[in-house]
C-alpha cells in the first residue's frame, strides 16, 4: 500500500523463519517467478515480474485490473503491451508506474482516486494524465500522490479530510465535494520522499524536515494540534527524515541513522485491534523511537500492524495478530516488534494481512484469506507466511 523503502542490497539468501524454516520451498525443476515490486490493498495484491504486473484477491471493483470484477486466489497477469517497476495500491485500487515515467491506474474511482479527472472505474490501467516523468509513486486507502523528477509533489482523490494538502475550506456541501478528481501540486516546495495514510498524508521536504496534513484526531500529524489540518504542518524541528510511511490514525519516520518512530493512536475498538506503533502507550504526541535492534532498510504499516525489515535482512513485524497478519505462531497482539523470520527485503502490510519479499525475490503472505488475498490458490487463513501459488508463465 504504501511507499516501499530502500531495498536491501545484501546476498541473496532463502526467507526462513526464526525457527529456520526455509519458506521458499519450490518443487524440483520449478522457476518460481521472482518479483522486482510488490504493493497490498484492504484485500488484495500486485507483484511485478519481468515487467509485467500481476495481481490476487478481491476484484468486486476491478482493482485487479483484469477487466472484470471476479476475485482471484492465486496472481494473474494483466494485460498490457507496457512494461512496468513500481506499483501502489490503495483500498480498492491499484496504480502502477511503468518505465517511461507515466502512471497508469486501474479499479475503484468512487473519489477520484484514479486520477483521470473523472469517478468512472477502470477495469484495466488507465493512464493518469501528468505533465512531468514520475520518480516515486505511493497510494493508500483513497488517494494517491505522487514525485515528478523535479522533486515536486502531487496528490489526488479523496480530499473531505484535507489530505491532499491544498489549504481548501471543509466541504460545505457532500464529502465528495473536496475531492480532486486529477493531480494537484502540493505547494512550491520540493520533496524528497511521501506517504499516504487513511485521511492524512506525511511527506519529506528536501531539507530533511517532515511535514503533514489532513486528519489530526489522534497526533498523526505530531503534536502540535488536535485539529483537522489542510495544509501542511511541520512535525517538530528534526532535519534528519529519510523515509516515511502512514496508516489509519499513525504515522511513522525512518531517521538518517535508519531507527525508526513512530506516532499517532496507538490502539483501536479493542486491544487486540491495535499497537501499530510498537510502543506501549496508547496515544504517543510526538515522534517515539520503535524499539528495533538493528538499522531499518524498509518499513510498511496499515490499519492495526506494522513490519519492518532490518539491514540484516530480518523481518519483525507488530500489532494486531486477531487473523495471523504477523506471521507469527499464534495470534496473539504483539505490542513491540517481534522476529519473523530472515532473509528479507521488503515488507507491506494490508489490512488484515501482511506480504514480504524475500532476498530471492519471492513473495510471501500471512493473514485474512476471504478473497484470496494471499495468492495462495485457497481462501484459508495463514499464521505463518507463505510463497504464492503462481500459474505457469
Amino acid at each position: 500500500m504504501q511507499r516501499a523503502a530502500v531495498l536491501l542490497a545484501a546476498l541473496a539468501l532463502p526467507a526462513c523463519t526464526d525457527s529456520g524454516e526455509v519458506l521458499t520451498s519450490e518443487p524440483p525443476g520449478s522457476a518460481t517467478p521472482r518479483a522486482l515490486a510488490l504493493s497490498t490493498g484492504d484485500e488484495h495484491g500486485c507483484a511485478i515480474v519481468d515487467g509485467s504486473i500481476f495481481c490476487w484477491g478481491a476484484n468486486a471493483l476491478g482493482q485487479l485490473g483484469l477487466g472484470d470484477t471476479e476475485d482471484r486466489d492465486r496472481p494473474n497477469r494483466v494485460d498490457s503491451e507496457l512494461t512496468f517497476q513500481e506499483l501502489a495500491a490503495g483500498s480498492r485500487h491499484t496504480c502502477a508506474l511503468s518505465t517511461t515515467r507515466e502512471v497508469f491506474c486501474f479499479g475503484d474511482n468512487s473519489r477520484g482516486q484514479l486520477g483521470r479527472g473523472t469517478r468512472t472505474g477502470e477495469p484495466r490501467p488507465a493512464r493518469v494524465a501528468f505533465d512531468r516523468p514520475v520518480t516515486e509513486l505511493v497510494c493508500h486507502f483513497e488517494h494517491c500522490c505522487a514525485l515528478a523528477d523535479d522533486a515536486s509533489l502531487w496528490c489526488w482523490g479523496k480530499n473531505d479530510e484535507g489530505e491532499l494538502g491544498q489549504g481548501d475550506a471543509f466541504p460545505s456541501g457532500a464529502a465528495e465535494d473536496a475531492d480532486q478528481l486529477a493531480p494537484v501540486p502540493i505547494g512550491s516546495a520540493r520533496f524528497r520522499a511521501v506517504a499516504t495514510g487513511q485521511g492524512h498524508t506525511c511527506a519529506i521536504r528536501d531539507d530533511g524536515s517532515m511535514w503533514c496534513w489532513g486528519r489530526n484526531s489522534f497526533h498523526e500529524l505530531g503534536p502540535e494540534t488536535l485539529d483537522q489540518v489542510r495544509a501542511p504542518l511541520q512535525v517538530g524541528a528534526d532535519t534528519d527524515w529519510q523515509d516515511v510511511v502512514a496508516g489509519q490514525h499513525h504515522s511513522c519516520g525512518v531517521r538518517a541513522d535508519r531507527s525508526l518512530w513512530c506516532w499517532g493512536r496507538n490502539t483501536a475498538l479493542q486491544n487486540d485491534e491495535g499497537f501499530p506503533l510498537g510502543v506501549g502507550a496508547e496515544l504517543v504526541e510526538e515522534p517515539t523511537r520503535v524499539p528495533l535492534p538493528a538499522a531499518v532498510a524498509a518499513v510498511g504499516t496499515d490499519t492495526f500492524h506494522s513490519c519492518a525489515v532490518d539491514r540484516e535482512g530480518k523481518l519483525w513485524c507488530w500489532g494486531r495478530n486477531v487473523e495471523g497478519q504477523l506471521g507469527l505462531s499464534g495470534r496473539e497482539l504483539r505490542r513491540t516488534p517481534e522476529l519473523v523470520g530472515t532473509g528479507f527485503s521488503l515488507v507491506d502490510p494490508g489490512r488484515f494481512s501482511t506480504c514480504a519479499l524475500s532476498l530471492d525475490k519471492i513473495v510471501l503472505c500471512a493473514g485474512n484469506n476471504p478473497h484470496g488475498e494471499l495468492g495462495t490458490a485457497d481462501t484459508v487463513q495463514r499464521e505463518k507466511l507463505s510463497p504464492l501459488a503462481w500459474f505457469s508463465l
